[in-house]
């Protein structure tokens, strides 16, 4: 079934049968799956660097932490109750966070030891900062994030200078607190946004100018991650239905059953370089790969028990890597070969 998004104010759903296999397989060569000895507080961000570092949000702990694939660990600490959830890292090397206990998003400058804050003008105190999952994510010349309990996204320019509060930052509103629930963003190249309505069961596309249009999802499906693949195409993760979906640029729309069935519960969600879809299924405590040609998921179980794998980030060679919030575990599946 085929339509202009435009007009997708009801969700037209193509279902497929999909088959699962464990396998060490994603692409060629092999993979591994394997957790580095680093154990954090809570992480619920990663980001990769441009010199292939990743930077990991530790919550709970105030802290960004870099770490490489030899395990190396450096670490950088934030004020008090800072909170830091979704994170991405710019061109520049400069490390972009949403401080959710304080109500601001921070940028880290390479050899700078303070971050700059840009508070947005709804957080009129850092007491309305709830340290939940903001999330956060560029495209173009924006950074774009989320406030879920405040109903409402933004966005920062990257060249941005700190300014008097708020003034910095521009914010769109979804709907009323408890009516619009926004849960993740995935930045487009020409400056606009996706955003998943955890509450609303939508899909909201913010153009640069701030115009919006929506898809509409099943009721009670529960969108919690989005991500763009090369083609235009929009996939996002169904937590309460334990599905996974495509958003075609013509508007085409398919639908796939994640391999745990109704105990699945996907959540984060990246796409590779091949335009293989990875998804964590925190139900299951798998990470998913899925191939768009042959509808087939492979399955990679997170070492530890009960991980709660919230975040992931792909790197440049195309390897996958993940956090576990409630394991506190950082880890990598990656290509046995090069």
């Amino acid at each position: 079934m085929r339509r202009s998004l435009s007009a997708l104010l009801a969700w037209a759903v193509l279902t497929t049968a999909a088959s699962a296999a464990t396998s060490d397989r994603c692409g060629a060569p092999p993979r591994t799956i394997r957790e580095l000895a680093i154990v954090l507080t809570l992480p619920l961000g990663l980001g990769v660097g441009g010199d292939g570092a990743v930077w990991v949000a530790s919550t709970m702990s105030d802290r960004l932490v870099r770490v490489d694939r030899s395990g190396s660990v450096m670490s950088h600490a934030l004020p008090l109750r800072s909170h830091p959830v979704g994170l991405a890292v710019d061109g520049a090397g400069a490390v972009w966070f949403a401080g959710s206990g304080v109500g601001l998003v921070g940028r880290l400058s390479p050899g700078v030891r303070r971050a700059a804050e840009f508070p947005p003008p709804a957080v009129l105190t850092p007491d309305d900062g709830i340290p939940t999952a903001w999330a956060l994510s560029i495209g173009g010349p924006y950074v774009w994030f989320t406030m879920p309990s405040h109903g409402l996204i933004g966005r920062v320019k990257l060249g941005a200078q700190p300014t008097r509060r708020g003034s910095a930052v521009t914010e769109y509103r979804l709907g009323a607190p408890g009516q619009a629930r926004p849960e993740a963003v995935a930045a487009d190249t020409d400056g606009s946004a996706w955003i998943a309505d955890a509450v609303g069961d939508r899909l909201v596309h913010v153009a640069p100018d701030g115009s919006q249009r929506t898809v509409t999802l099943p009721p009670a499906s529960g969108p919690r991650g989005v991500a763009l693949g090369s083609d235009g195409a929009v996939w996002v993760t169904l937590f309460r239905s334990g599905r996974l979906a495509r958003i075609g640029h013509s508007g085409s729309v398919g639908e796939w059953m994640l391999p745990a069935g109704k105990a699945a519960r996907p959540w984060a969600v990246v796409i590779d370089p091949g335009d293989r879809v990875w998804v964590s299924d925190t139900g299951d405590n798998t990470i998913l790969c899925f191939e768009p040609a042959s509808g087939r998921f492979m399955v990679w179980r997170v070492p530890t028990p009960h991980a709660s794998v919230r975040a992931l980030a792909v790197d440049g060679p195309g390897d996958i890597w993940f956090a576990g919030a409630y394991s506190g575990r950082v880890g990598v599946i990656e290509k046995t070969s090069r």
